[in-house]
């Protein structure tokens, strides 16, 4: 049954990704994606499969942003 919930909310993240703002049913599209979503995660059985649904894509780049200032500094500091 986990596999199941599992499908359900991946195939529900890929139609969230694909609706068009622009669509007069796309208010109802999202609230029933969002419900089918809340009710995969709430039944505790979505298997993660090596990867985050929901993780945000921007601390990687937050990462190397950090890690070339820091790399910046220590070349202007050895410098002098």
């Amino acid at each position: 049954m986990a596999d199941v919930y599992t499908s359900f909310y991946e195939f529900s993240s890929l139609i969230e990704s694909k609706i068009d703002d622009n669509d007069p049913n796309a208010a109802l599209t999202r609230r029933r994606v969002d419900s089918i979503k809340q009710t995969c995660k709430s039944s505790g059985l979505v298997k993660r499969r090596g990867y985050h649904l929901d993780k945000s894509p921007y601390r990687p780049m937050l990462i190397m942003i950090v890690l070339l200032l820091v790399a910046i500094l220590f070349g202007v500091l050895y410098t002098k």
